[in-house]
């Protein structure tokens, strides 16, 4: 989290950066932003800026586009209400235990019954709509966030490739879907820049006999590259 709320890297500078001129509105909705015009006004590699383009989707600010890349979302009067109010529920409830913990640590609830009142709050705000719970996405995002999850990918690739020799590959799975965009156009900037050759076309998933004997596999997504 250090890397974003103290900004301490140039990844959670650039992160910080996109967020507030996401927020200001200086980035037109729904046009699919220009990378190379963002990394040189930000002053930034390309590969940082794809880093935190995918944190920022991450987040739900910005959107894929049909061509490919990110457009900021855009945000109805609705959507800013129900931001405004599940932020303002959850900072709440973090307080109303925070202040429970310095009185009487004994008494916090288990970390199950913590994520359901997390759950109910986020309800509270947030209606269901569909078969997937509106927490869901929440956590996740909080997961991805804390964890620092993209920034470690991105830092684990650059990694992986400096210990290949010429002709060893590289083999990624990932199962979200914006893991595995950051992997696919980071190969491709590799490739382009005469690093790696991709090796699988298309990503490649588990079959149907995989599936049904490993339901965890169905959302799994391998790409691999050799190192020239």
């Amino acid at each position: 989290m250090s890397d974003l709320n103290g900004a301490s890297t140039l990844r959670g500078r650039t992160v910080l950066a996109l967020r507030e001129m996401v927020l200001r509105g200086q980035l037109a909705p729904r046009k699919r932003l220009e990378e190379f015009d963002l990394s040189r006004s930000l002053g930034v590699s390309r590969p940082v800026l794809r880093s935190a383009l995918d944190h920022l989707a991450s987040e739900g600010l910005l959107e894929p586009t049909p061509s490919g890349g990110y457009a900021a979302r855009h945000f109805t009067l609705e959507d800013i209400r129900d931001a405004i109010l599940a932020r303002s529920a959850l900072e709440a409830l973090a307080a109303g235990l925070a202040a429970k913990r310095i009185q009487d640590p004994s008494e916090l609830e288990p970390a199950r019954k913590l994520n359901a009142q997390l759950a109910e709050a986020i309800l509270t705000v947030k209606h269901r709509r569909g078969r997937i719970h509106p927490a869901t996405q929440v956590f996740q995002a909080l997961r991805i966030a804390v964890n620092d999850e993209l920034g470690a990918l991105q830092s684990g690739l650059s990694d992986a490739v400096s210990l290949l020799r010429s002709g060893g590959r590289l083999g990624v799975i990932t199962f979200h879907s914006i893991e595995d965009r950051l992997v696919k156009r980071w190969m491709k900037t590799e490739a382009a820049a005469g690093e790696l050759e991709i090796m699988t076309k298309h990503v490649v998933g588990p079959d149907r006999d995989e599936q049904l004997s490993n339901p965890r596999s169905r959302s799994a997504k391998l790409r691999v590259a050799q190192k020239n």
